[in-house]
């Protein structure tokens, strides 16, 4: 589930959190209103979006366990593009890497969040 929704993100918004884009598209994932994700300010709530986008992803993996990261996340996106999630399964791959080394595999044990801004990795509280 991490991989494909790393790979949604860096496909979608290059992993920010976009105000505009295709049609009613926002967010880190694109998320479109009208398709029913959730409001504008929902859409645009990294957190929100993020477990928006995992239901989808597990409910699509549990119907489809042979599926690559790709293919879950074009199981969720419904993008024009569906190749394109596989083919940046490494930028995804590196970017989990970089998250990990930041902040721990285990998570930061507190409220802090991963931020990726201008190519780097960082924390907030």
């Amino acid at each position: 589930m991490q991989l494909a929704a790393f790979e949604a993100g860096w496909v979608e918004s290059r992993m920010n959190n976009l105000p505009c884009g295709d049609r009613d598209s926002v967010g880190v994932f694109q998320q479109r209103p009208s398709q029913g994700w959730g409001t504008v300010e929902q859409c645009r709530d990294v957190a929100y979006a993020t477990a928006s986008f995992l239901r989808r992803a597990i409910d699509a993996d549990r119907k489809n366990p042979g599926y690559t990261a790709g293919h879950l996340a074009q199981a969720v996106q419904r993008s024009a593009f569906p190749e394109r999630y596989d083919q940046v399964e490494s930028t995804a791959r590196s970017l989990i890497a970089e998250a990990e080394r930041t902040v721990g595999s285990t998570g930061l044990g507190g409220p802090e969040m991963v931020l990726f801004r201008n190519g780097t990795i960082g924390t907030y509280a």
